[in-house]
């Protein structure tokens, strides 16, 4: 017997959309989707959140290795800003940190530079009407950042 208040179980499938080689910019209607980033990236990719809403929620998956490649997550504005960190674990295996933030950053950077982000990182983005909590595990050679 379901209980009064208590959240709905989620009745529909997740939206899915591919990153593809322009610039996207998020709309507020699109909370819930999963962002998929595969070998066609090539160049940086910059995705722009919209303005934070209660309970708006985003993922990023990398599906390829990501050579040459680089993605920029951004919010709307400089005034909003990311809370949390990303686990990163260097390609080579000699690595494993967590970069964080929690003030006044604004933008977070998968940089390529000799291997780009591994087949598998991913990135959460969730909101509570202020501000856009972050998560993840990054793969890569080089730490993400959070700024």
């Amino acid at each position: 017997m379901a209980k009064v208040g208590r959240a709905a179980r989620v009745a529909s499938r997740q939206r899915v959309e591919i990153l593809g080689d322009a610039d996207k910019t998020i709309e507020s209607a699109e909370t819930g989707e999963l962002y998929i980033l595969t070998s066609d990236l090539t160049g940086t990719r910059t995705v722009t959140l919209p303005t934070p809403q209660d309970g708006a929620y985003f993922k990023f998956l990398i599906m390829a290795d990501l050579d040459g490649a680089s993605l920029k997550i951004k919010t709307h504005d400089t005034g909003t800003h990311f809370l949390g960190a990303l686990l990163f674990q260097d390609s080579d295996g000699t690595t494993a940190d967590f970069v964080q933030h929690g003030s006044s950053a604004d933008e977070i950077a998968i940089v390529h530079s000799n291997d780009g982000a591994q087949f598998g990182s991913w990135v959460e983005c969730v909101s509570d009407g202020t501000s856009w909590y972050v998560t993840g595990c990054i793969h890569a050679d080089e730490a993400p950042t959070i700024s």
